[in-house]
């Protein structure tokens, strides 16, 4: 038997419907046997549904994952009425831009989709993969756009190893990359340091169809050893 918690939350804080959902195995569907609304503040409010203290204990239930969501909301309007005794605020979300997933003991799991730390309006860049045991596992995709109205494109990504380090061919971010200064380099990763040569790429946003470039007017190669 299996439990999970899925919400919001916003600067850290529970917000909106938190719903709680049930499912005996890993065959059966999702069902949904709580909810609640929380305040701006992280509070409960209005009417709820919730589990009694020992239901664990009677029924043995394993509590698998926290789900946390942050969306980009689109459209926030006020309703001017009361739904089972809450004035509520109607929200229009258009995509999860921040989707991560814990275990109960505080460690990453499964499907994570992260933000760039220069994530903003018009170089909006997300990190997507997988993380086991709490560390990066697998390929992990570079995803880019410059408007909310458009689509992510990979640019970029590469692979962990059972231990989190990145290993073989990767593509990164410049640490400038920006609409304006779109630059990526490619190279090798041996036990999560860099290797060997790496090249710089870039395209102009005005012929984005041309893909990435070596660029050419000066040395872009950069090396290291295995000290880095």
């Amino acid at each position: 038997m299996q439990i999970f918690y899925i919400g919001d939350y916003i600067n850290g804080v529970k917000c909106g419907m938190w719903e709680t959902l049930y499912r005996y195995d890993r065959e059966n569907s999702m069902e949904k046997i709580c909810s609640g609304l929380y305040d701006e503040q992280g509070l409960k409010n209005g009417k709820w549904v919730e589990l009694s203290d020992n239901y664990n204990q009677q029924l043995n239930v394993q509590l698998d994952l926290v789900i946390v969501k942050l969306f980009k909301w689109d459209t926030i309007k006020m309703v001017n009425k009361l739904r089972d005794g809450i004035l509520c605020i109607e929200m229009m979300m258009t995509e999860a831009l921040f989707i991560c997933f814990f275990d109960l003991n505080g460690s990453k799991c499964g499907k994570w989709i992260e933000l760039w730390d220069k994530f903003r309006d018009k170089s909006q860049v997300i990190f997507k993969g997988e993380y086991k045991n709490n560390k990066k596992f697998g390929y992990w995709q570079t995803m880019f756009r410059d408007s909310c109205f458009k689509i992510f494109e990979n640019i970029g990504g590469g692979q962990y190893n059972e231990d989190g380090l990145k290993f073989g061919k990767w593509v990164e971010l410049n640490e400038d990359f920006c609409l304006d200064y779109q630059v990526i380099q490619e190279g090798e990763y041996k036990l999560g340091k860099k290797c060997g040569c790496w090249i710089e790429m870039k395209r102009e946003k005005e012929r984005k169809d041309e893909g990435f470039r070596k660029l050419e007017f000066k040395n872009q190669q950069l090396c290291f050893d295995q000290n880095n």
